[in-house]
């Protein structure tokens, strides 16, 4: 791995704000979210081997998984089936993109993402919907919105006028983007997800997500980061967060200002509780110059974060925390994992680490 050095004229073209921005114009509008699922195993290790850093990036190298959108290749699991979960242009919907997946302590499969429903952007009426699978992914039930069901709430005003003639879509849209989940030890499902990328939620179920308790505003937490970048955008995620072997819920965010300086505007952050999600506080600042983190626990409780960022190297950068919330070590470009530009996940497998591929 390569130090990690945020390059700023780069990050202020290509990166910062724009990975925010662009992040509904990367990927094809003719989007298909499958699961490629024959059987899901009832539990999941939460552990990656081994701990270095530089070991991690090794196993990375060899450990390339393309979940939800294309083939699995993982040799001691039976032949796998194909399966579109979310088509573009199906139930009044023109695009779904942003997803992720969780399987809970009982072993249900939980597939989620953004429902665009007028346009490919970033903004717009966007809902959050989710299916369930409670047989390994054989079979899935039909897609329900899951999160702000509510009051609707005002726009981002802090939109340049640029940009909101660009995706901002209705006056009388709503956009609820950046779903993230954590499927609980002890069977609790969390979703974080924001709303108009400027207020943050948290909603639980305590029925592996057949009904969702109403939503606690928990953007408290992300306010504490005001001192170290006033942002005028948050975004949980993308793809899920983790519960450590420690039962503190971690989730990664990031954040930014429509600013065009030479200072870096964009920011990588997590927010965690350790209480059940009952509260919810800041942590430090993970990398500077980046967005768009995933997140993975380590052995020894340990987290790791990698994050797309706009250096012209083209590579992910990461960082490790022993507690997942404090003490970030210095960011690193891991070689081996490209940067494709758009959202790109990483989940833990039984002694390995793996990659999907961006979409």
């Amino acid at each position: 791995m390569e130090p990690f050095h945020a390059d700023q004229s780069r990050l202020q073209s290509s990166g910062g704000v724009a990975q925010e921005g662009e992040e509904g114009e990367t990927g094809s509008p003719g989007m298909r979210l499958s699961a490629d699922l024959l059987h899901v195993p009832r539990r999941t290790q939460r552990t990656v081997e081994p701990h270095a850093m530089r070991r991690i990036s090794r196993i990375l190298s060899a450990c390339t998984l393309c979940l939800l959108t294309g083939p699995v290749l993982l040799a001691a699991e039976p032949l796998l089936e194909k399966m579109n979960l979310f088509t573009e242009g199906t139930d009044g919907f023109r695009l779904y993109r942003i997803p992720g997946i969780v399987v809970t302590a009982k072993g249900t499969v939980l597939a989620y993402c953004e429902a665009r429903k007028f346009t490919v952007a970033d903004r717009g009426e966007i809902e959050i919907h989710l299916r369930r699978s409670t047989d390994g992914g054989r079979t899935w039930s039909p897609a329900k919105q899951v999160a702000h069901l509510g009051p609707r709430l005002p726009r981002n005003p802090h939109m340049p006028e640029l940009k909101k003639k660009k995706d901002m879509g209705g006056p009388d849209e709503q956009t609820v983007n950046n779903p993230v989940a954590i499927a609980a030890r002890d069977g609790t499902v969390h979703l974080l997800y924001c709303v108009e990328y400027m207020r943050a939620f948290h909603i639980r179920s305590d029925d592996d997500g057949v009904t969702w308790s109403a939503p606690a505003e928990i953007t408290s937490a992300f306010e504490q980061y005001r001192s170290e970048l006033d942002w005028q955008v948050i975004a949980t995620g993308p793809g899920h967060a983790v519960e450590l072997g420690s039962g503190r819920l971690v989730a990664p965010f990031w954040m930014a200002t429509y600013e065009r300086t030479p200072q870096l505007k964009n920011a990588v952050g997590i927010v965690y509780s350790d209480d059940g999600g009952k509260t919810w506080r800041r942590g430090d600042i993970a990398i500077r110059g980046a967005g768009e983190p995933n997140i993975v626990e380590v052995p020894e409780g340990g987290v790791l974060v990698t994050a797309r960022n706009g250096d012209p190297r083209n590579r992910r950068v990461a960082v490790h925390s022993r507690d997942g919330a404090t003490g970030w070590s210095k960011p690193e470009f891991i070689q081996d994992l490209l940067e494709p530009g758009c959202m790109a996940g990483i989940v833990s497998h039984p002694g390995t680490a793996v990659r999907p591929r961006p979409f």
